[in-house]
């Protein structure tokens, strides 16, 4: 499939642009001559200046791309007026005069009075019209100009916050209607009378800078990106839409707020970064497993993952054993995030938006000349904290202690002699990981082509031994305008990653466990055995040698994606365009496992496994979008639209075991003793949908949305394939108002949003509906005889789950968004919930998935920022966020109960019961302890026995607060980026207790705080935090087990330096960067354990809030440069 699309784009696009590409300016020096039958208008508009000795004043962003045909520019010998009229009228622009020597440019559905515009170039003193091109105050100002003696000023216009350079800053002497802009270095020259005392500097997406001239022939200057102006258009579900017009819940993220942070997963750069989002570690191993969670979780067996949407084509995600299926993409490659979070946003994408959606949008290169960027950076990753374990004295005591309490003879009778050894095992198999990245990226484009080639290598080795992630990434980025009417795009990506993984539960049990007077190496090299670790009675739970484990266990998985579209968009009439895309995401796995025989890990000696995978999804989309502004008053967007989308999916294993040498790993697997069949599978699922989309504004105040979605899915029954998913909104712009404009100074923006909708999940394996078939065994007269037998109870039923969403919001600005705030309410009702029911033995099945029951997720959300201080010297900005989400399951099939899987050899912790939270803690409650020193279990239901009826609900798996900050700081070319994050009321199940801070019942070894703080005979304390040393400990699933895991994270400090170019003497390099970054600092925490903010079981399942052995997250430290030239 990409080899057709790349050919398809090769043969169609580019080769007949060959030579009027900037890729082949790049490969000859003389390109030949080109042919073209229209101009850019803005070329047209300069040569009119000269012509007719007057100045334009325009939006550049209204003029970009539109081209005047060569007959219209050839008449060109009439009067100014008449060549207006007749290039402009064919593009919908008109004009109106400003004065002798100016016209203003604007599009004819907005047209304004002359004393209007007068009025506008007097706002806050600066005389700006439009946010690129300046005009003068008055005549008088144009008068002024006219002088005798001149002075000329020249210099260089960079970015403030990349250092990088600016093409196509507007400098204007001010008073006059003299100017320049600067070329595609930042470099300008402009010449101006003496009288002259300031220049002003502008530029799309920059902040408007009035620099005094005084004397100086030369002015660097340094720009500020405007935020305001950055985030007047965001990417929502197909299409774009000014930020000022949504009517939605819609966050964004820009790449700056996560750049130079060492993650391989774009995610991790939305941790603290928007309200309404949380992201937790599955797993801190490299590549490692990453919770996104939009607004709650909604379903019990369904996922509640968010859809990913990479340039228009909804992508895989979820995870490949430990491997998060989102970092085979390169973060550097993004340009833009968007969160879709209410219906009103979502349910474009019907029966995938109940989770929310995530659009993805990567860089393209641009107009002006050809960049190349290259950013290398290297670090090292580092254990946060390591646990405080009990050293060989205190071990061997407890050790005896326990005995002596059960009435055993003591096992250690010479303590001095063990105590001469103290092996840390943290120390063995935790280490500094090296991590680096490097990037080379090629961009560029003139007014027909457009494109950006993007490399990347990430390597990263994790903090336990043994583990490391490597990807290898290629980009190529197309656009081509073919003619005035056609435009075709091309987004292609390929990339490899390997993940060496490693059992981190096995590993760190088998670590904490071992009895500190014991090495890891026996005196000829050897590892240590697992007969050795657990050869007293008291230790049985003594796994393998954590290092022998670590190292010679191999366990690699290598994922090969594929990922693009090609996408051709033809403008049928005026405002009316066609869009098509076809797209493919392609996931190629293969996983190598070989479980060597000198392991005694309770699987067999010498066992092998090699299994392949692969997921195909192919995608086309047809979209038509109409736009049209009428008069001044009404502006009316459609999206109308059909898509279709199929995924197939297959694997093959093959397993065996019992090999005579450990020499050819699982390379032939044949040549074990127990050789296994091969096992595989395949399935496929297809999703057609039907969509539209209708945005009204009127008098830019009123903003009307409605959109729908229907979905057709063969993953349902027969008569529940079809599911529609409309929504509606409303918002209005009080700002605009006369009361509000009249008598509320400084308010930039006051906007209220009201909107509601439904979406759906649908996200469930495939044939659930249908009863399916299981090889079986069976004998007939002795003889096996092959055949096939049901293995579940089919639900020609089976349906949606539905959510209904409520939105409230308000919007508020102060200072042209100095100041600048949002707040959201909402309620979230799911119902239709996907769940596993209870069958009666009659049935001969035990369960089976039907829609049953209702969760219900309601909170709020707030996000402030604000400029605390910006001139050209320097900037400090500052963001706050925060949410709070509250969970509840609202109904259950019959008022039934629904427990979790179990964990660890405990019981189950998490249980789903109507009016409490889904997956809320469950467990006895206990009332310190008794007199023996054991627990002391409450009798909940007062009939005398302690047992599961006594079990009750213990707490919410869920924190009661989210909250994320970060501000901004820069003096002249050096910046520092500080960000937190953090979550209040937060309460984990801290399952390693149950072996590790039990007083030594399992024989483990124990956190060193056990050995003063632990029941003993001699301090018989009630309320002793831990009971006494005995093997006859009854550990049931408790509220023991809990802990206040709250944390406040110092998630990133970055310190940054452009370098001045003008100080290198070259001319080659544009921009250079060198920057330092710490990333997770420091944690704030009263957590017992390593990382406060896990969760071990990321499948999706209910068990959710455990940590139980998980991969510690890490401390990373990296030092880049970035060199543009």
């Amino acid at each position: 499939m990409f080899r057709s699309l790349l050919w398809v784009w090769l043969a169609i696009v580019w080769l007949p642009s060959y030579g009027q590409s900037p890729l082949a300016e790049l490969l000859r020096e003389d390109p030949p001559p080109r042919q073209r039958t229209s101009t850019l208008l803005v070329n047209v508009l300069e040569k009119l200046e000269k012509q007719y000795q007057t100045r334009f004043s325009y939006d550049q962003e209204l003029l970009q791309h539109k081209r005047v045909t060569d007959t219209e520019v050839s008449q060109t010998k009439d009067n100014l007026e008449t060549v207006l009229i007749r290039i402009l009228k064919p593009l919908q622009l008109t004009f109106e005069q400003f004065d002798q020597n100016t016209y203003v440019i604007y599009p004819e559905t907005k047209q304004k009075s002359l004393r209007k515009v007068k009025k506008q170039s007097m706002l806050n003193d600066t005389p700006i019209v439009f946010p690129a091109v300046l005009i003068p105050q008055s005549k008088a100002s144009v008068q002024t100009y006219r002088t005798a003696v001149e002075q000329t000023i020249s210099g260089q216009v960079t970015d403030l916050s990349t250092g990088e350079s600016l093409p196509g800053v507007n400098i204007l002497a001010q008073g006059t209607t003299t100017g320049t802009v600067t070329d595609v270095e930042g470099n300008y020259r402009l010449t101006v009378s003496d009288d002259v005392t300031t220049l002003v500097f502008s530029s799309i997406g920059y902040e408007t800078v009035e620099e005094s001239i005084s004397g100086r022939s030369t002015i660097n200057l340094a720009l500020s990106p405007d935020i305001q102006s950055l985030s007047e258009v965001v990417v929502i579900g197909y299409g774009s839409q000014k930020k000022s017009d949504v009517t939605g819940s819609v966050s964004s993220v820009e790449p700056k707020d996560f750049e130079n942070e060492p993650i391989a997963n774009v995610t991790q750069g939305l941790q603290g970064k928007v309200a309404g989002v949380n992201v937790t570690s599955g797993s801190g191993a490299p590549g490692g497993n990453m919770i996104v969670r939009i607004r709650g979780n909604n379903s019990v067996i369904g996922s509640n993952d968010p859809l990913y949407v990479v340039d228009g084509v909804p992508i895989q995600g979820g995870n490949n054993g430990s491997t998060n299926l989102l970092s085979t993409l390169n973060p550097g490659d993004i340009a833009s995030i968007e969160v879709l979070k209410d219906a009103s946003a979502t349910a474009i994408y019907g029966s995938r938006g109940s989770n929310g959606v995530i659009l993805i949008t990567t860089k393209q290169g641009k107009e002006g000349g050809n960049v190349i960027e290259f950013e290398t950076s290297f670090g090292y990753r580092e254990i946060q904290n390591q646990l405080d374990m009990m050293n060989s004295r205190q071990f061997a005591e407890i050790a005896n202690e326990r005995n002596i309490n059960d009435g055993l003879p003591i096992i250690f009778d010479n303590i001095d002699s063990l105590a001469a050894t103290n092996t840390n095992w943290q120390d063995e198999i935790f280490r500094k990981g090296m991590i680096q990245n490097h990037s080379l990226r090629f961009s560029g484009g003139n007014d027909k082509t457009r494109y950006l080639i993007s490399g990347n290598y990430f390597d990263e080795n994790g903090i336990i031994i043994g583990s490391d992630f490597q990807r290898g990434s290629i980009r190529l980025n197309l656009d081509q305008n073919v003619s005035d009417k056609l435009k075709v795009s091309g987004r292609f990506f390929v990339s490899r990653s390997v993940n060496n993984e490693v059992d981190d539960n096995a590993i760190l049990e088998s670590a904490l466990n071992s009895p500190p007077f014991f090495s890891v190496y026996n005196p000829d090299g050897s590892y240590v055995n697992a007969a050795t670790l657990k050869q007293f009675s008291f230790s049985p739970s003594s796994g393998d040698n954590a290092v022998a484990l670590a190292k010679e266990r191999m366990d690699r998985r290598t994922l090969d994606r594929l990922l693009g579209n090609v996408t051709g968009s033809y403008t049928l009439m005026d405002g009316l365009m066609l869009n098509v895309m076809l797209g493919v995401d392609q996931v190629g796995t293969k996983r190598d496992y070989y479980n060597p025989r000198i392991l005694e890990s309770g699987l067999p000696a010498g066992s092998g496994l090699k299994s392949f995978g692969n997921t195909t999804s192919f995608l086309n989309e047809n979209t038509l979008n109409y736009s049209k502004d009428f008069s001044n008053r009404h502006s009316l967007n459609v999206v109308a639209g059909f898509t279709w989308q199929t995924e197939q999916s297959e694997y093959l294993t093959g397993r065996s075991n019992g090999f005579v040498t450990d020499e050819l790993q699982n390379n032939i697997l044949g040549s074990g003793e127990n050789y296994s069949a091969p096992d595989n599978g395949f399935n496929e699922w297809t999703l057609i949908s039907w969509l539209g989309r209708i945005n009204y504004v009127l008098d830019d105040k009123y903003l009307f949305t409605l959109s729908g979605r229907a979905d057709g899915s063969s993953r349902f029954g027969a008569g529940n394939k079809w599911g529609f998913f409309p929504s509606g909104a409303f918002a209005w712009r009080v700002s605009e108002e006369d009361f509000i404009r009249n008598n509320v100074s400084g308010m930039s923006n006051l906007k209220l949003r009201l909107s509601y909708g439904l979406s759906g999940n649908q996200a469930i394996s495939p044939y659930q509906s249908l009863q399916r078939f299981t090889d079986v065994s069976l004998g007939f007269g002795g003889t096996p005889t092959s055949g096939f037998a049901a293995n579940n109870l089919g639900n020609p039923d089976l349906r949606w789950e539905t959510t209904e969403e409520f939105n409230a919001g308000l919007e508020i600005g102060f200072w042209q968004e100095r100041i600048r705030a949002s707040v959201d309410y909402y309620v979230k009702n799911t119902s239709d919930l996907l769940a596993e029911v209870n069958l009666p033995p009659t049935s001969g099945f035990t369960t089976n998935i039907q829609n049953i029951g209702s969760t219900r997720n309601s909170g709020f959300e707030i996000q402030v920022g604000t400029d605390l201080v910006r001139n050209d010297k320097i900037t400090w900005d500052l963001s706050l966020n925060a949410y709070r989400n509250v969970n509840v399951v609202t109904e259950t099939a019959d008022g039934q109960d629904i427990v979790a899987p179990t964990i660890d050899i405990i019981g189950s912790a998490n249980i789903v019961r109507e009016g409490e939270p889904l997956s809320a803690f469950y467990g006895l409650k206990t009332d310190g302890l008794t007199e023996e020193g054991v627990f002391n279990f409450v009798d909940t239901n007062g009939d005398g026995e302690i047992n599961d009826n006594d079990r009750v609900i213990l707490g919410s798996p869920y924190s009661d607060m989210f909250y994320g900050m970060s501000t901004n700081f820069s003096y002249g070319n050096l910046s520092l980026r500080i960000s937190l994050v953090g979550e209040a009321g937060k309460t984990i199940w801290n399952n390693n207790k149950y072996r590790h801070m039990n007083s030594f019942h399992r024989g483990s070894n124990q956190l060193a705080e056990v050995a003063d703080l632990h029941w003993t005979p001699e301090n018989p304390n009630p309320n002793a935090p831990y009971p006494k040393a005995t093997s006859g400990l009854n550990q049931r699933p408790s509220d023991f087990y809990l802990e206040d895991a709250s944390f406040l994270r110092i998630q990133n400090i970055q310190l940054n330096y452009n370098i001045p170019v003008s100080s290198l003497n070259q001319s080659t390099i544009k921009a250079a960067n060198i920057f330092m970054s710490i990333q997770n600092l420091y944690t704030f925490t009263d957590y017992s354990w390593y990382t406060p903010d896990v969760n071990t079981f990321a499948s999706g399942d209910l068990r959710i809030g455990i940590d139980q052995r998980t991969y510690p997250s890490a401390r990373t430290f990296t030092m880049g440069l970035k060199i543009s030239l």
